[in-house]
This record gives C-alpha cells, sequence and structure tokens, in this order.
C-alpha cells in the first residue's frame, strides 16, 4: 500500500523500527507474487491486491481468481478466512475425528474447507474430541461474511468443490504462495523448499498423499 502511494518504507522513521532484513523479505516476497518490480514499482496485479483486506499471499490469490466464476471465486475466499483465523482443525496425530469429513489428499486448506461445509451436522459438543477449534470457527464465519461482502457475493452459496474447480483453486492457491514451494526429496517425507533449500519434515497432521 505504501509502494502504491509511491512512498518506499525504507525512507519511513518508525518509534519501533523493522529490521532491515524483514522489509527485505516483504520486498522479495512482493516481487516473486508480481506485486512490485525488481525497482519497486507496483504491477497492476499489486494494484489488484491492494482492494482487498487480507495479507499479500491471499490478496494474491483471490486476484487470481478474478478470471474463474464467482462459485470458484466465494469458494477461494472461505478458504482464505479459515486460514486467516489460524485454521479450524488442530494439527497433530491426537485429534484425527475431523478427517472423516473430507476425501481430500492433495490439499490441507481445501480439506479444511470440506470440514467448514460439514459443520452444521455436527454438534458442537463434539467439536473437542474431533479436533475442531470452536473459537476459530466462529471467527472464520465472521471473516467469510466480510470478504463476501467486499467482493459482492453475499448471495453465492457456498457448495461442495466440483472436481473441475480443484485444480482452479489449487492454481489460486500456488500463485499465493509461489515463494513457499516445497518439494518431496526422499522417502522419509524430508521436503525442502525450491528457493532456499532449507529442509524440513512433511508434517504428519497433513491430509496430503504422495505429494
Amino acid at each position: 500500500r505504501l509502494a502504491n502511494v509511491g512512498i518506499d518504507i525504507e525512507t519511513l522513521d518508525f518509534y519501533h523500527d523493522p529490521s532491515k532484513g524483514a522489509i527485505r523479505r516483504a520486498k522479495k516476497a512482493l516481487m516473486a507474487l508480481g506485486a512490485l518490480t525488481i525497482s519497486g514499482e507496483v504491477t497492476d496485479i499489486g494494484r489488484a491486491m491492494e482492494r482487498f483486506p487480507v495479507e499479500s499471499n491471499y490478496a494474491r490469490m483471490l486476484v487470481e481468481a478474478d478470471k474463474y466464476t464467482e462459485e470458484v471465486q466465494a469458494k477461494l475466499a472461505a478458504i482464505i478466512a479459515i486460514q486467516e483465523v489460524g485454521g479450524i482443525v488442530k494439527g497433530g496425530t491426537s485429534f484425527t475425528g475431523w478427517r472423516a469429513y473430507t476425501k481430500q489428499n492433495k490439499s490441507d486448506l481445501l480439506a479444511q474447507y470440506d470440514v467448514y461445509l460439514a459443520l452444521p451436522n455436527i454438534a458442537e459438543f463434539d467439536y473437542e474430541d474431533l479436533g475442531i477449534n470452536a473459537k476459530n470457527v466462529d471467527k472464520a464465519g465472521e471473516v467469510i461474511e466480510r470478504l463476501h461482502h467486499d467482493l459482492g457475493m453475499l448471495d453465492v452459496e457456498l457448495l461442495a468443490i466440483e472436481p473441475e474447480e480443484e485444480l482452479l483453486l489449487l492454481q489460486c492457491i500456488t500463485a499465493g504462495e509461489i515463494d513457499q514451494i516445497w518439494y518431496v526429496i526422499d522417502e522419509h517425507n524430508t521436503v525442502e523448499h525450491i528457493f532456499s533449500g532449507q529442509q524440513r519434515e512433511l508434517s504428519s497432521s497433513t491430509v496430503v498423499r504422495n505429494p
């Protein structure tokens, strides 16, 4: 937003200055998202991202969805809302009951959307045993309503993801997480960041199989 009005954040004085490293990482992420040029100019994508009241990576997803149907955009907005509040399911092997409400094996984000749609058929007193975060469920509903209002989609009903919509949603998600791509490098599900080379182990709580 600062860049869009012609201000370089590094020229501003803050009461508590953000670190130079954090600023550089932020700029690098915005360049990867296609929002800024190498010289720091805002692109058409960056200007389109600014109108969405969400984090930059989620805004990039919404811009990518502009070319798809309202139904896809509404589902993506709901997926983003769930992530904005920190997710509605608990990680770890102790909380796996929620998995019964999704058949998804390609994306944890799409899996949580499935669980959200199933909530009307789940008793609230079962949330804890199933590993569903009740507080975040309420927050997600509020953010979904706000995003749908901003997108002019309050009348669009949230339905299950159709097979032909899955790839479109995954493409939108990837556009917003382009600087966070990891790939599996061994049979133990060790993953490596495609840019930095940093290695991690794939979480045991993921629904993703054969990534």
